[in-house]
């Protein structure tokens, strides 16, 4: 698949914190290639200690040079030639002695609508995102947050800026409502020019309760529901790897969600264990 560059995503910030490693690169090709897609704007952050390491501008991710390498900007454009492409990028080098409180604290004065981040899956967060990192930051702010594993390339090639989703998996309940994460999925896809995917809709639990879902085929995207019966976070990572999924969207409540509490909910179990980027929605 490869972009449109429509505006159709209704994003308009798109904050991502790096440690400037070879694994943040998959979560920043991501958050690039939705501010691309939504012509917002993208800030960088690295919070290095103070009197610690010493961030070069260079060793920041080459934005110009991917954008160049995707074919969305010729060679050796000018840092200028980012704006016509309807989007704007900033780079801070943050210091303190704590790089939690200089990124939540950077995110209460600038709020940004969406916050990408690199996960390492089973085998827990990076050094710069660990437990301690994430739950902070995500009580800090209300932006949807987009996990990337590390360990794989996720739905955006870093290579080519490609987009590759045919399935995005989508659990529904009563609660939380799941139409947060099914308006953003479609505007997501709407984004995109490709030949079209399928909604995958699970509901874990008593098909006779489960609540009336559809989502309107369009675009060539179709939806399909499942049932399922069991643990939820099993439910959801089993039908994750059954169907392929290269995205989850979940919508996200302050009681279990990246609000509230991280550590030992249901979405970060998910968001822990899932091969492929998970996106949380808070609701609301």
């Amino acid at each position: 698949m490869t972009s449109s560059n429509q505006i159709a995503i209704p994003i308009n910030s798109i904050f991502h914190p790096t440690d400037l490693s070879e694994a943040s690169f998959v979560a920043f090709a991501h958050a690039l290639k939705i501010a691309l897609l939504a012509q917002s704007e993208l800030t960088i952050l690295h919070a290095a200690n103070s009197g610690g390491d010493k961030v070069s501008w260079k060793d920041f991710p080459g934005v110009r040079q991917t954008l160049e390498r995707w074919g969305e900007l010729p060679e050796g454009s000018s840092a200028r030639a980012i704006s016509k492409l309807g989007m704007t990028v900033e780079k801070i080098a943050g210091h303190g002695p704590n790089p939690i409180k200089t990124v939540t604290s950077y995110l209460q004065e600038n709020p940004a609508q969406l916050v990408v981040l690199s996960s390492e899956g089973r085998e827990g967060l990076p050094r710069f995102l660990k437990p301690s990192f994430a739950e902070p930051v995500a009580r800090k702010t209300r932006a949807m947050t987009l996990f990337v594993p590390s360990h794989s390339s996720g739905f955006v090639d870093g290579d080519t800026g490609r987009v590759t989703l045919d399935r995005i998996l989508i659990p529904f309940n009563h609660k939380p409502r799941v139409r947060p994460a099914i308006d953003f999925a479609r505007a997501l896809v709407g984004a995109l020019d490709d030949d079209g995917g399928v909604f995958d809709l699970l509901h874990v639990g008593e098909r006779a309760k489960a609540p009336a879902v559809d989502i309107p085929d369009e675009a060539g995207w179709t939806s399909e529901k499942h049932y399922e019966s069991g643990d939820v976070v099993d439910a959801i990572l089993r039908v994750a790897e059954q169907k392929g999924a290269e995205l989850i969207v979940m919508t996200t409540t302050g009681r279990d969600g990246f609000i509230d509490r991280l550590r030992g909910t249901m979405t970060e179990q998910v968001v822990r264990a899932a091969n492929c980027p998970v996106l949380a929605i808070p609701e609301g």
